[in-house]
């Protein structure tokens, strides 16, 4: 759910497609955290450093009364640090949480901070409850996990955002990478719905091989290994075919020979309403495997 909090908030603000999409992702998320820690209420905040007035809210369980300010000042209060966790907030005092949520009545609180692209804390990630629970280490250790992926999902989103408001739509500018995806030393790129690359980051070279001017124009399967070529293709058509936007391992293949897994997250770019290309964010995750290296992990 996207809010705005200027003066003149419309009523029925209008949602892209790939908010829509995040938005329920992030309740998903909320869902599952409530659910592993047995509380009636999750809710997942986010705000766009970009646009100050911009929030990315979703919520699951029993709102009860609370209204969006009263949802943003406790975001405001638990995003200050990591992890914090208030089994019973009647025996917290002077605290602005326990007063904040005792005019709800409400006596458990766990967050865990959503991060953004720099990995600074940017949102929370937290479950409420009327009555006191003592969450195990496991379960805590859970609500953690569960905010760093929510926090992948609202970077990805975020990251597209910051793409589209530095460009003029696909077909003119699909070959710039605005300056948040230069700093990044994740591989960004683009390619249109055929599969044909549009553009690439600074860290294409270091991470396949090829220089930006050499991928620009090839297919994106040809930096995949063969057996991860398919499950890349249908990662995207399952976006097409109105799934989530969702990470998985593949074997990326560098120009040396050398196969390592990473894990590839893709989200559709829309230009006037319709799907035009795909962003696709690649992050290293193991060793080189598998041809081109020897015992010892190193590329030959």
């Amino acid at each position: 759910m996207v809010e705005r909090n200027d003066q003149e908030a419309p009523s029925a603000p209008q949602h892209s497609p790939l908010e829509e999409r995040v938005g329920r992702s992030l309740t998903r998320i909320a869902r599952l955290a409530a659910r592993l820690l047995h509380a009636s209420a999750g809710v997942v905040y986010f705000g766009r450093p970009r646009s100050g007035w911009l929030r990315l809210r979703s919520w699951y369980g029993d709102a009860g009364e609370w209204s969006p300010l009263d949802i943003a000042t406790l975001a405001a209060l638990l995003s200050t640090k990591d992890l914090q966790v208030f089994p019973d907030t009647a025996l917290v005092r002077d605290s602005p949480v326990s007063v904040t949520l005792a005019r709800r009545r409400v006596r458990f609180c766990a967050s865990a901070a959503v991060k953004d692209e720099k990995g600074e804390n940017a949102g929370v990630l937290y479950l409420l409850d009327r009555r006191p629970l003592k969450p195990r280490p496991p379960q805590i250790a859970a609500l953690t996990d569960l905010a760093a992926v929510a926090s992948e999902e609202v970077w990805l989103w975020n990251a597209l955002v910051a793409f589209t408001e530095n460009s003029e739509g696909l077909s003119s500018s699909g070959r710039r990478t605005p300056e948040l995806f230069e700093s990044s030393s994740n591989l960004f790129y683009t390619h249109d719905l055929s599969g044909r690359m549009l553009s690439a980051n600074g860290a294409a070279e270091r991470i396949t091989g090829y220089s930006r001017s050499e991928l620009v124009d090839m297919h994106i399967s040809e930096v995949f290994a063969p057996e991860s070529r398919e499950e890349a293709r249908q990662m995207v058509l399952e976006l097409c075919g109105g799934g989530l936007p969702a990470a998985r391992r593949l074997k990326l293949r560098h120009q040396s020979g050398v196969e390592t897994e990473v894990e590839v997250s893709v989200c559709l770019l829309f230009e006037h309403g319709l799907p035009r290309g795909v962003l696709g964010l690649v992050r290293e995750a193991a060793s080189p495997i598998g041809r081109g290296a020897d015992e010892s992990g190193q590329s030959r």
